[in-house]
């Protein structure tokens, strides 16, 4: 089975070489279909009409995103969440400041650094004025192996949209001026790049 960063390039249209995204075998550049296992084969036109990905590469999106996206939630829904927030309110806490934002940084901590999905590890939260900062690596790939425009280009539309139509991301966060930032590393450490979602992403 070819690896994630082959898979991963096929996707992005960054391998030219004409191989099977199934068995990895070179196939003919007209074949619709890999004489070596069978698998259909879908051409560069078709991948630029479609760009929604596929297989791993889709999983590791969908995945991702959603478990980044609702261990914000979680950490608003819990009750000590929910307690470190309310006590901050009452007490007049400015929702940007680092004291604010540090405390809710704190109770995603507490479970970090975890793996999210076979592919992305939560190392940890950290604030910053205004900015509430999640920071993921994705552990299977380098920072060669990985088309970073595409990956946030076609990542973005999912992020905001759930950050958005989620109540304790939407009304917790957003509203109140904080930003949403998701930054990602290789599986070195090498910087990827990062997705900042605010208030204006949503209308609000």
């Amino acid at each position: 089975m070819p690896s994630f960063a082959q898979r991963f390039r096929q996707e992005t249209l960054r391998d030219s070489e004409p191989t099977c995204v199934s068995c990895n075998k070179e196939i003919r550049p007209s074949a619709r279909f890999c004489p070596s296992c069978g698998a259909p084969i879908q051409r560069p036109q078709d991948k630029e009409q479609n760009l929604e990905p596929t297989g791993s590469v889709k999983n590791l999106w969908l995945g991702g995103i959603g478990a980044l996206i609702v261990l914000v939630v979680s950490i608003f829904a819990g009750s000590i969440g929910r307690e470190v927030v309310t006590d901050l309110m009452n007490h007049g806490t400015d929702p940007t400041s680092l004291e604010f934002l540090g405390a809710i940084a704190s109770e995603a901590n507490k479970v970090a650094p975890m793996m999210v999905d076979q592919e992305t590890e939560l190392i940890n939260a950290s604030p910053l004025p205004g900015v509430l900062v999640y920071n993921y690596r994705l552990v299977n790939v380098t920072a060669s192996e990985i088309d970073a425009d595409y990956f946030f280009k076609t990542m973005r539309p999912r992020v905001r949209t759930q950050a958005c139509t989620t109540p304790e991301t939407a009304d917790g966060l957003l509203k109140r001026g904080i930003t949403l930032r998701f930054s990602y590393v290789d599986k070195t450490s090498e910087y990827l790049g990062r997705l900042d979602i605010t208030s204006t992403d949503c209308n609000f």
